[in-house]
């Protein structure tokens, strides 16, 4: 007869042929072939899970299980205590999981979730949402924000950038990202995602903003600020007399918008938009364009409609419609409500703009990036975008096509000029040893960055030695009242020779031009090495001024990513999470890597 199994297995779990585990409680035993022990365990400590056996349908020495309990829950009595180190661990955990993966405060009340973690571990209670909001999230943030602000006083330059949202609620929230080099890294941080109330005049804004950089105590650190090109925003960095730094990203969409209006192409884009608009609303076309890719042996490809706030997502909108013209014409030509397709003449134009607008989609994807140094990027694209164009326009035979070069032409020398002379671009530019002399269009250009860089470096080294002249003038005075007390007489050649004993100083510009000039001479780095590391490692005190200068963000790319997280966490489900709630969850999101 086959020996029957012990009810004490559906709270066990073996661990190699000596070892048991209680699932219940994590504890580990000996195992000898046989449950005594185990059978004490449960009597010991979870007596609620056991009932008395019936003489009729059980062995005297087995005790039966009620395994309805794992499902309805332990006693209260049982769980784990508010003091308890893994209740604790596991609440930590659950407020980061809600943060980051941006589920709504609630999250405890779904039932199969209250089954799937009392399976897990049935000690645990996941925290209502009362507990969550007004305890357990709060404790996490205030917490995060000690550490941050204790991390933030090791770094000696900080960049910010900036951006305003408005929720489903019509509640406005500005949130405000720092930049700064911490241990060979570039790292960013979300300092806050408050609500603005009243007028979003420049005086509030300013107010606001500089509370915040006060209570962080960075104000005096900040490099730059990072903004969209809307006056408003001029008018604050002026306000707080912070250095202005417009959106380079934002800059760029106002080139295709320069651009992309006029005469003939408008209309194209229009007839691309009418097209793609007809795919996304009629199921029967969408699933007549997956046949027709099937049946041609194409990747299947849907269409991708325009953001209105991205530039970018036009271009790739021109570009998917392009790939898939056989499939779509296929289709449009099944359909007699379709829209009017475009003619070859209008393909081939697409196809020439989609090649004039690609290096300007490189440039915006190459500065929207966050673990590299993007503001040193600003000038060698510029640069490279000229040229790129420049061949393009030799390449080009159409006429349209040639107009269309000659207004993004006229264009980048409106919009994007500015940027070759701001002060800011120029030095980080210079000082990335990717690039030096090599980023700039013209010697003009190089010598204009090196005297901004001599400039700077020239004061740094006029205010370190005024620092370190504080001891040596104690020690000179200290010497002055040792010679009165000599005789008075000295030797003819002591006075003949006193120049000697003048302190030797070295002009401060003098040291910068030896300091950048011994930089500029070195070849550039290869590009696998990384310039801050070089900068970190260099023995050259120009890495104070490179350091400061590359942590700046070429856009406010930073703030505006935060604002896609609170459109999600903003759902109109969630529409009425205050606004403190919103920053603290977005804080922890944005921040708890930083930590880890």
């Amino acid at each position: 007869m086959e020996k029957r199994k012990s009810a004490m297995w559906i709270h066990f779990r073996k661990e190699g042929d000596r070892q048991v585990i209680c699932k219940i409680c994590n504890r580990e035993f000996k195992y000898s072939n046989n449950t005594s022990n185990l059978k004490d365990h449960m009597k010991r400590k979870h007596p609620e899970q056991l009932v008395p056996p019936s003489s009729s349908s059980h062995d005297s020495n087995e005790i039966s299980v009620d395994c309805s309990h794992i499902t309805r829950g332990q006693n209260r009595s049982d769980q784990y205590s508010d003091n308890s180190s893994r209740k604790k661990m596991l609440d930590n955990l659950f407020v980061k999981m809600v943060a980051i993966d941006m589920e709504p405060l609630r999250l405890s009340d779904r039932k199969g979730l209250k089954e799937f973690v009392r399976a897990l571990d049935s000690r645990y209670e996941m925290p209502s949402r009362n507990i969550l909001s007004n305890k357990l999230l709060p404790r996490m943030y205030n917490r995060m924000k000690v550490q941050l602000m204790e991390l933030l006083t090791k770094v000696q330059n900080v960049a910010i950038t900036t951006d305003m949202w408005t929720s489903s609620s019509n509640q406005t929230i500005c949130a405000i990202t720092c930049h700064f080099i911490l241990a060979n890294q570039l790292r960013s941080a979300l300092l806050t995602a408050l609500a603005v109330d009243g007028h979003h005049d420049a005086d509030n804004l300013s107010s606001v903003i500089a509370a915040v950089l006060d209570q962080w105590k960075v104000r005096e650190k900040v490099t730059a600020i990072v903004t969209d090109n809307a006056a408003v925003m001029l008018k604050v960095a002026e306000i707080i007399k912070l250095r202005h730094l417009p959106c380079f990203a934002h800059t760029l969409n106002l080139v295709y918008k320069d651009t992309c209006n006029q005469p003939g192409l408008k209309e194209i884009i229009d007839k691309c938009k009418q097209i793609v608009r007809y795919f996304k609303h009629s199921t029967l076309a969408s699933d007549q364009l997956k046949a027709a890719q099937k049946s041609l042996n194409k990747p299947e490809l849907k269409l991708l409609q325009e953001v209105e706030t991205r530039w970018n997502s036009l271009f790739y909108m021109l570009e998917r419609l392009r790939n898939v013209r056989e499939e779509v014409t296929l289709v449009i030509n099944q359909n007699s409500r379709a829209p009017p397709n475009l003619s070859a003449e209008e393909y081939t134009l697409l196809e020439e703009i989609e090649k004039i607008l690609d290096p300007l989609e490189a440039c915006t994807i190459a500065i929207s990036g966050e673990m590299y140094s993007t503001i040193s990027l600003i000038i060698p694209l510029i640069k490279g975008l000229s040229l790129e164009i420049a061949k393009l326009e030799k390449e080009i035979l159409s006429d349209f096509s040639k107009n269309f070069i000659q207004l993004i032409k006229d264009s980048i020398n409106k919009r994007l000029k500015p940027y070759e002379i701001r002060t800011p671009c120029m030095i980080a530019t210079m000082l990335n040893p990717h690039f030096k002399k090599l980023g700039f269009k013209t010697d003009s250009d190089c010598e204009r960055a090196i005297a901004a860089i001599q400039r700077e470096h020239s004061s740094y080294l006029v205010r370190q030695s005024s620092a370190c002249d504080n001891p040596e003038n104690a020690i000179i005075k200290q010497s002055n009242v040792e010679e009165d007390n000599a005789p008075a007489k000295k030797s003819k050649l002591d006075k003949l020779l006193y120049f000697l004993n003048t302190p030797q100083r070295s002009s401060s510009t003098v040291d910068a031009i030896v300091d950048i000039r011994q930089y500029v001479e070195k070849p550039i780095i290869p590009k696998t090495e990384f310039p801050i590391e070089y900068w970190n490692h260099s023995e050259n005190s120009l890495k104070v001024i490179a350091l400061k200068y590359l942590c700046i963000p070429a856009t406010s790319t930073p703030a505006e990513r935060i604002f896609s997280k609170a459109g999600l966490i903003m759902t109109d489900r969630r529409s009425r999470l205050s606004s403190e709630h919103l920053n603290e969850l977005l804080f922890i999101n944005q921040n708890a890597s930083l930590f880890e």
